[in-house]
């Protein structure tokens, strides 16, 4: 039952993934701006490795290991929520 409901979210929305080819272009259009290396490299490594832009744009060269072939990614944990503005909804 769980499954059917889930299935039909999907259906309703349309698909979650780019195929193939969409990624291809994507990945093509960003060779065409001014730092055409640079953007490629992090939408590819984006894609590949499943990153948040939060975490691409944080990797520093002290990250990468090159002689182990790493790169150390910080995990992206937003401040603790204040709910101190919010106590009536709370309670």
């Amino acid at each position: 039952m769980k499954k059917d409901r889930a299935k039909q979210r999907v259906d309703r929305r349309g698909k979650d993934f780019l195929t193939e080819a969409e990624i291809k272009r994507f990945l093509e259009a960003a060779r065409g701006g001014r730092n055409s290396i640079r953007d490629y490299l992090m939408m590819l490594m984006a894609y590949r490795h499943g990153l948040r832009v939060s975490e691409l744009v944080d990797i520093r060269l002290k990250d990468l290991d090159l002689e182990s072939a790493r790169i150390y990614v910080r995990l992206f944990v937003p401040e603790a929520v204040d709910w101190s503005c919010c106590r009536s909804c709370l309670v």
